[in-house]
């Protein structure tokens, strides 16, 4: 699904970068963590490099790939990410607490026409 939606609408577009942060989070939950972290740092690329570091869904997928990454004792959860990502929402949305239980946060998106 990914390779074809990447393929009709460029691998950088919204839903392109959603469908492969939802990958990332299908493959963690299936315990494939190299695969989802690799899934994940993709679609962070991407989410950063069109909207910014500091929009909803790159902090998302930042928190998404921190956890698989403490998952895999790759590296500790960025001290700041927890405060940038409540700044860019709300302090008691429903993803900081997914965030903070170790939960992977689903990117929900709302469909465009193609």
């Amino acid at each position: 699904m990914v390779g074809s939606l990447s393929d009709a609408v460029g691998e950088t577009h919204p839903l392109s970068l959603t469908a492969m942060a939802a990958l990332a989070n299908a493959l963690a939950h299936a315990g494939e963590l190299d695969a989802a972290l690799t899934c994940g740092h993709e679609a962070l690329a991407g989410f950063r490099a069109r909207f910014g570091a500091d929009h909803p869904y790159a902090l998302a997928c930042e928190a998404n790939t921190s956890t698989i990454q403490r998952e895999l004792r790759h590296k500790p959860v960025p001290e700041d990410l927890h405060v940038r990502y409540a700044t860019a929402l709300r302090p008691d949305h429903p993803d900081l607490t997914l965030f903070a239980q170790g939960s992977l946060i689903d990117i929900d998106f709302t469909p465009l026409p193609l």
